[in-house]
């Protein structure tokens, strides 16, 4: 990776990295909760435009290299009965996919305000399981239509799935992302089972857009290259299912946290990004584990920048996919 000098630096944001605590346990927190931080730490870091960005690979083959790229796409990603099968095309026309599907989709209306006190965690029971308990769990989760039932960006360095969480959710989330990976399922469980067998790569992305210009608390997103891998801590969370027994599940993703020299990590944004300019970040990939050059994921969060705090909040969308190659 290229050292970049400070000429695409747009903000100075203030990202929050946690260390996991075991308690309370994810039984006990909310749906999708995040696990609460036996200690945290806010460091004001340099964030860089991505339209300047020399040392930053563009286009769909960004993916594989630093885990996050921008596509120009006119979008209506914002209509939650239309986008679904627009997303799924994008998808495997980005990636090289064969097939995919959303798993949920959340809307973010909201300015931060539960998150200014770092110890905040949604707790089972509360709003978020009550809006879920009303969804249908065989089919795709659209989260926060409305302003006052959506959720706030979030202000934490953290990665949605680990390989283990995406192994989880593409047996338990649903019987149809269950039936579209079923090929690569099996062929990782006859490999387990000592078979010399093919396995079909799969992987999971969050596609992310605001539905206007954005002017307060943007998505920042961190180049894989400069995150120290055993920076990475892992906690879980309880998701809806229509396949286990119980109705959910738990799923491991992971919080970034905080680093050892806080300069190397390398965060960059799109400024005032636009509803054409759609974010592509990784989540979790299979192929990572077979070449150590393909990018694992991606941290993002949403930085607090104090200069855009009297701005109006963010409004975006964001769609959780899962993509399988033949």
């Amino acid at each position: 990776m290229g050292d970049a000098g400070d000429s695409d630096v747009v903000h100075h944001g203030v990202i929050r990295y946690i260390v996991s605590a075991k308690d309370p346990p994810p039984e006990k927190r909310s749906l999708f909760g995040l696990a609460a931080n036996s200690s945290w730490t806010d460091h004001e870091l340099a964030v860089r435009d991505f339209r300047k960005a020399e040392e930053l690979v563009k286009g769909p083959e960004g993916l594989d290299v630093q885990g996050f790229t921008y596509i120009d796409h006119e979008s209506a990603l914002s209509k939650s009965d239309t986008c679904l099968p627009e997303v799924c095309d994008l998808v495997c026309k980005v990636t090289g996919a064969s097939k995919a599907i959303v798993l949920n989709c959340a809307f973010r209306r909201k300015p931060v305000d539960l998150q200014k006190d770092p110890n905040w965690i949604p707790m089972k029971g509360d709003d978020i399981d009550t809006m879920l308990a009303a969804l249908p769990r065989d089919k795709c989760l659209v989260m926060g239509k409305e302003v006052e039932s959506s959720l706030e960006p979030l202000r934490t360095a953290h990665l949605d799935y680990t390989l283990k969480g995406l192994r989880s959710n593409i047996r338990y989330v649903r019987k149809d992302v269950e039936e579209m990976g079923r090929a690569a399922v099996e062929a990782e469980e006859a490999v387990k089972a000592g078979r010399d067998v093919r396995v079909p790569r799969y992987a999971a992305y969050s596609i992310w857009r605001p539905v206007k210009p954005v002017k307060r608390d943007g998505l920042a997103v961190m180049d894989w290259r400069s995150l120290e891998k055993d920076g990475l801590d892992p906690f879980e969370y309880r998701v809806p299912s229509n396949v286990t027994e119980s109705g959910e599940f738990l799923l491991e993703a992971y919080n970034v946290m905080p680093p050892k020299n806080p300069q190397k990590h390398r965060w960059y944004c799109m400024p005032e990004q636009k509803p054409n300019e759609v974010l592509f970040i990784k989540l979790a990939d299979t192929e990572s584990e077979k070449s150590p050059g393909v990018a694992g994921g991606c941290g993002h969060c949403a930085p607090l920048i104090k200069e855009q705090e009297t701005e109006e909040a963010r409004s975006s969308i964001e769609c959780r996919v899962i993509a399988v190659w033949d």
